[in-house]
């Protein structure tokens, strides 16, 4: 019987070949992973700029729990706030010297330390009180709609973000935290196209309506509110 000597490359060669080709769809694989992984991560880097058009709003939500561990917090990355300090004597609440960066209501409260909570918004007094158990644990100023245009009736805490620009009105806002449908939200004082470049003939109106029917807060107070208050608190306007 013959004996015919070995040739490595007859009996190698098709391992070697699916060797190269199951190392070439891995690396297309990895390529592919690293293409969505860095358009993914520059989406997010976009995203401190929001859109609210009519009921439709874009933003990239990051999940935190919310302070009474009943829920959680959709929140977006918060903006830097623009250094230059605002006061203004309110006209309606005379007397009441009222800074539209600072805390409007003194030291604000933990409410991972409370429960029942809802909300409560004079229109009259133009005020935010914040509630527990129906009692007041915070009261803010506030700027409701000219012409009566904040909603009134009962409605709940549905959503929040980190910024708005509207381009039909030319302004925006900060921490916004939406009450009914995305339209009518609690926000900072109005802000132009970026992220905290605030209207200042607009924040020294804080105290009497002045919106579009949004209710307008401090920057302390809309921050501390788009923070602390969770998705579900019930709304009460009138």
């Amino acid at each position: 019987m013959a004996v015919f000597p070995h040739r490595s490359g007859q009996s190698d060669h098709p391992l070697r070949h699916n060797a190269r080709v199951l190392l070439a769809a891995l690396a297309c694989i990895a390529l592919i992973f690293g293409f969505f992984s860095i358009q993914q991560h520059r989406a997010d880097m976009r995203a401190t700029t929001r859109a609210v058009s009519g009921s439709s709003t874009t933003v990239v939500h990051r999940k935190v729990p919310a302070p009474d561990g009943t829920h959680t917090l959709n929140k977006s990355a918060v903006p830097a706030i623009n250094a230059s300090p605002g006061t203004h004597t309110n006209a309606q609440n005379k007397g009441t010297t009222v800074d539209w960066r600072a805390a409007s209501g003194g030291a604000q409260p933990k409410l991972s330390e409370y429960k029942n909570l809802s909300i409560t918004v004079d229109l009259s007094a133009q005020r935010v009180y914040v509630c527990s158990n129906g009692k007041t644990i915070y009261t803010m100023i506030a700027s409701t709609g000219l012409n009566d245009s904040t909603p009134h009736g009962d409605f709940t805490i549905n959503g929040r973000g980190d910024h708005f620009y509207n381009p039909s009105d030319g302004w925006g806002a900060d921490y916004w935290v939406s009450f009914r449908n995305n339209v009518f939200l609690f926000h900072t004082v109005p802000t132009k196209q970026d992220a905290g470049t605030y209207v200042v003939s607009e924040a020294v109106k804080l105290g009497h309506p002045a919106s579009h029917g949004c209710v307008r807060l401090t920057l302390s107070d809309a921050k501390w509110f788009y923070d602390q208050v969770p998705d579900g608190t019930p709304v009460h306007i009138s």
